[in-house]
């Protein structure tokens, strides 16, 4: 799988797999933004993070609910006795109503997060249905990275000083891009390539 949709309230995440990289689509009511996220800056430490609403919030949006649903009543029934117009108790409670509609969306957000931490960080929605899809994904942009890495760095470059080439390939292997025969074979070949250049 080289694609995976989030779609969210308001937008979506949009992650392909390209050769170099992570493309990252990003579409909310703020905006649009897309990048590319190098390989190189892409880590694979993961962080699972969940957000419920504290029982201390949810219990002063219901008291503040009911207290101002009874100070509407009393408005309303104070209004008609006044003989204002209907506009006035309309426009009350559309307000009261936008008001509470947007504070309870604040506070019942519930998020579930599947972080990869590196030097950019990448954040999946992790809930339930989307967990399997999420880390089938992970697995495929783990695979892709090991790749590229094993791409770019297993060449022999004669324009390199052989030390820090010997380094490269030691890291590949303490990394585990490269098995120990292949680290073996690298290394014949760049004692062969020197002595042949050197000869």
């Amino acid at each position: 799988m080289k694609k995976i949709l989030q779609k969210q309230l308001g937008g979506y995440r949009k992650y392909t797999i390209k050769g170099d990289g992570l493309y990252l689509e990003v579409k909310s009511h703020e905006g649009f933004t897309a990048r590319l996220i190098k390989f190189e800056d892409i880590g694979f430490d993961e962080i699972i993070t969940k957000y419920v609403p504290a029982p201390v919030v949810i219990s002063l949006f219901v008291s503040v609910f009911f207290n101002l649903l009874l100070l509407l009543i009393f408005f309303i029934d104070f209004a008609e006795r006044l003989k204002l117009s209907s506009g006035v108790t309309s426009g009350l409670t559309g307000g009261v109503t936008v008001c509470l509609a947007i504070w309870g969306k604040v506070v019942f957000r519930f998020e579930k997060q599947k972080i990869l931490k590196g030097e950019v960080s990448i954040a999946f929605n992790y809930f339930r249905k989307k967990e399997a899809q999420v880390d089938e994904f992970i697995q495929e942009l783990k695979a892709s990275h090991r790749e590229y890495i094993r791409k770019k760095y297993m060449e022999i470059d004669e324009l390199k000083p052989m030390e820090t080439q010997r380094n490269i390939f030691f890291w590949l292997y303490e990394n585990e891009y490269i098995e120990r025969p292949e680290l073996e074979d690298l290394l014949a070949k760049l004692e062969r390539k020197v002595i042949v250049k050197g000869f």
